[in-house]
């Protein structure tokens, strides 16, 4: 499950969560979520963008600066 939840892709994204809700094991899921609620904000993990080159929008960096980035 693990890279679904990984991927910026939505559509995996939400096959994680289902999976992981089907697993009934909350810290996973709560991650699980966290990572949706990052691609469905912004498309992708901003903390990525440097890594990438991909330029970052002001509302990304602060995200990562408050602290998502795992």
């Amino acid at each position: 499950y693990m890279p679904l939840m990984h991927s910026e892709a939505i559509a995996d994204h939400l096959a994680s969560l289902k999976l992981f809700a089907r697993l009934n094991h909350g810290s996973n899921f709560t991650f699980a979520r966290s990572h949706y609620r990052m691609i469905a904000r912004f498309g992708r993990y901003p903390h990525r963008n440097a890594v990438l080159g991909r330029p970052a929008t002001p509302a990304e960096l602060a995200a990562v600066a408050a602290g998502f980035a795992w």
